[in-house]
C-alpha cells in the first residue's frame, strides 16, 4: 500500500465560487487519506460552497495577506523576519539579494513570495500549482531552502495561456518548461494552447477537471403536460466570450420569430456592471423581460437545484479577439450529471465534454441558426431530451467523476515521487 502524501495546493484565490473543480480535487484527495494544505494569494469573498465549510478548508489555508501600503508592508516584513527562527531567518534573508531578485528585493516582493512558508511545519511530498503562473512560488521557495523533498505539478486552466499572450508567456513560463515540470491540462485544446508557448514540450498529461457525481442527484422531471414551460439554463461568468448575449439572441429568435412562448431562460452568473447593463438593454429591446431572467451568482447547491428544474442547458460561447475560449466548462458536465442535455458550441475545448447526438449537440460557434435549431429540436422532442439525459449521466460518470479522475491524479503523484527517488 502506497504511503499517504502531504500535498500543498498553490492557488491565486480561495475560495472561488467559479472554481469548484479545485475544491472537488482537494476533497477527493482528503477522502483518500492524504494531508492537504492550501496556499492562496488572495482571500475569496462572497458566497462559499457548503463543502468548503464541511471539510473546514479555510482552516487548512494559508493566505499571503501582503499589504499594498508601503508602511504596512515594511512593518509586516520586520514582524515576520524578527519572529523567524534561525534557519528560517537565514532563508528569508536570501530573498533580499538585489543581484538575484533585482527590484523585487527592494519592494520586498521576493520576501513575501516565501515568507508564508515559515508558518508551515510540514515537509510536503507534492506541490500542485493551479494556474500556470502559480508555479513560481514553488521555485522561489525551493531557492531559499524550502520544498527540499517536494515535487511540482502544474495545472493550466485557460486564462493562464491565452493565445494573445504567447510572447509574454514564453518568458513567464521559461523556468517551468526548462525544468521539464509535469503539466496537466483539461484536453487536447489545452495541449494546443501550451504548444503555442513551447512547441516541443511533451511532459503534458491530459486530465479534465472533475465533479463528484454523487453530489449531483437528478430527480424525475415533470412531463410537458405537467409543466407550464420548458426551462433553458445558462451558467457562467457574464463575459462576452461565454456568450450570454447570444443566449438573448437565441431567446429572441425562438420566442419572437418562431413563436415558442412556452420557454423560459435563466442566466446564472455575475460579471461587470457595464456588461450586465448591456444584457438588460438587449432583454428590454426584444421585450423578453418575462422570459429571460438574470439571477446572479449562486452557490453550488443552488445551481444543482436550478439544474434539477432545467430541461435544456446551453453554452453559446465563442472565441474572442484575443483567442480566448472556454477550455472545458465543468458546468457542462454538471448539467449532464443532472440528466440535462446540453447544446454547446465548438469553441475552445467544450466539444470534448459531451457526445454529439447522444448527450446533446455541438454546433459551430459562428452558426447561431444551427444553435437555435438544435435547441428547438430538444424543446419539441420530449423523448429525445429524456434519452439524451440518461446517456449524459452515464457519460459523465465514466469520464468526469472525481473518484475516477482523482485516482488518475493520485497515481501521477506517486509516479513523480518514484521517479524523483530513482
Amino acid at each position: 500500500m502506497e504511503k499517504k502524501l502531504k500535498i500543498l495546493f498553490l492557488v491565486p484565490s480561495f475560495p472561488s465560487l467559479t472554481e469548484t473543480f479545485i475544491v472537488n480535487q482537494i476533497i477527493d484527495l482528503i477522502n483518500r487519506g492524504h494531508e492537504v494544505n492550501i496556499f492562496s494569494v488572495l482571500r475569496g469573498t462572497g458566497l462559499v460552497h457548503q463543502q468548503i465549510t464541511d471539510y473546514d478548508l479555510i482552516r487548512k489555508t494559508t493566505f499571503s495577506d501582503v499589504p499594498i501600503n508601503i508602511v504596512e508592508r515594511i512593518s509586516l516584513f520586520f514582524r515576520i523576519f524578527l519572529n523567524a527562527k534561525g534557519t528560517n531567518r537565514r532563508k528569508l534573508l536570501s530573498t533580499l539579494n538585489p543581484f538575484k531578485y533585482g527590484i523585487a528585493a527592494f519592494t520586498l516582493s521576493s520576501f513575501f513570495k516565501v515568507a508564508w512558508l515559515t508558518s508551515l511545519r510540514v515537509e510536503f511530498d507534492i506541490v500542485h500549482a493551479h494556474f500556470g503562473f502559480m508555479y513560481s512560488y514553488y521555485f522561489r521557495g525551493k531557492e531559499c531552502g524550502f520544498f527540499s523533498n517536494a515535487s511540482l505539478v502544474t495545472t493550466f486552466h485557460g486564462y493562464d495561456m491565452v493565445p494573445s499572450d504567447v510572447d509574454a508567456n514564453k518568458i513567464k513560463y521559461k523556468e517551468l518548461f526548462d525544468n521539464n515540470i509535469l503539466i496537466t491540462t483539461n484536453n487536447e485544446y489545452g495541449r494546443s494552447l501550451l504548444h503555442l508557448i513551447r512547441r516541443d514540450y511533451d511532459n503534458i498529461f491530459l486530465l479534465p477537471v472533475a465533479l463528484d457525481t454523487a453530489y449531483y442527484r437528478p430527480v424525475s422531471r415533470k412531463s410537458n403536460t405537467e409543466k407550464n414551460a420548458i426551462t433553458i439554463l445558462f451558467c457562467g461568468r457574464l463575459i462576452k466570450w461565454k456568450g450570454p448575449n447570444r443566449l438573448i439572441e437565441i431567446a429572441n429568435i425562438l420566442i419572437n420569430d418562431k413563436d415558442f412562448y412556452n420557454i423560459n431562460f435563466i442566466m446564472v452568473g455575475d460579471g461587470p456592471k457595464e456588461y450586465k447593463d448591456e444584457l438588460n438593454e438587449m432583454i428590454n429591446k426584444y421585450q423578453l423581460n418575462d422570459k429571460v431572467t438574470l439571477v446572479g451568482a449562486r452557490k453550488q447547491d443552488e445551481v444543482i437545484q436550478l439544474l434539477n428544474e432545467a430541461d435544456i442547458f446551453i453554452m453559446p460561447g465563442i472565441t474572442d479577439v484575443d483567442g480566448r475560449a472556454e477550455t472545458q466548462g465543468l458546468v457542462i458536465q454538471e448539467a449532464q450529471a443532472m440528466k440535462v442535455p446540453v447544446v454547446a458550441t465548438n469553441a475552445g475545448g467544450m466539444k470534448y465534454g459531451l457526445k454529439h447526438g447522444e448527450t446533446g449537440y455541438i454546433v459551430n460557434e459562428a452558426d447561431l441558426d444551427d444553435f437555435v435549431e438544435k435547441v428547438q429540436d430538444l424543446i419539441t422532442d420530449t423523448q429525445k431530451r429524456i434519452q439524451f439525459g440518461i446517456v449524459a449521466r452515464e457519460f459523465v460518470e465514466r469520464n468526469f467523476d472525481s473518484k475516477i479522475i482523482g485516482s488518475t491524479l493520485e497515481q501521477l503523484y506517486y509516479k513523480i515521487k518514484q521517479k524523483d527517488v530513482l
